[in-house]
């Protein structure tokens, strides 16, 4: 004998609730019934965010700032810096020195910033420009323990290294530094 399979007339399907509608009506009564620990929760979740916000705020801040240095600071070593029409325009010591300070700058306001990671780089090259061989390579070793990964740059910075050793007299340690380019 077969059996025949009933199918909800639509009246009988109106009347069952929606999967959804129930859920959101759960979560309605979970809430009226624990409404104080509902608002404490949704209190906590936007002071927590509100304070996720600040910071990165501020670190976006940090970085404009330490940026607006790290240009500054390379206008002078390029010695583009802007030039009173009254005075000289300053020697290549003294752009490289206040090179040297904006980059030092950087380093000691801003130490999280992405330009606190290459001014080490920079301020080697401003010692090399000023034949101060021993901070050159000092400021590069420092460049390369806190840029262990950045390729690029690494290669470039061994390369400036084994030249301050070269300059330095120091042909072993130069060809170290020329072997790990």
């Amino acid at each position: 004998m077969a059996y025949k399979i009933r199918v909800a007339t639509r009246k009988e399907q109106l009347k069952k609730p929606d999967e959804f509608i129930g859920m959101v009506d759960w979560l309605g009564d979970k809430i009226r019934t624990h409404a104080k620990r509902a608002w404490m929760i949704a209190g906590m979740a936007l002071i927590i965010g509100a304070g996720i916000g600040a910071y990165g705020f501020h670190q976006e801040q940090q970085n404009n700032r330490a940026a607006s240095l790290e240009y500054l600071g390379l206008q002078y070593y390029r010695q583009q810096a802007p030039a009173d029409e009254k005075t000289a325009a300053p020697s290549k010591e003294e752009n490289d020195k206040k090179a040297l300070e904006q980059f030092q700058k950087i380093l000691q306001d801003y130490p999280r910033t992405p330009s606190a990671l290459i001014a080490p780089f920079y301020m080697g090259n401003a010692h090399m420009d000023q034949k101060d061989f021993d901070s050159a390579i000092s400021s590069y070793r420092a460049f390369l323990e806190k840029n262990p990964k950045n390729d690029i740059l690494a290669g470039i910075t061994y390369q400036r290294l084994g030249y301050a050793y070269l300059a330095k007299n120091s042909p072993e340690d130069a060809r170290q530094a020329f072997e790990s380019v």
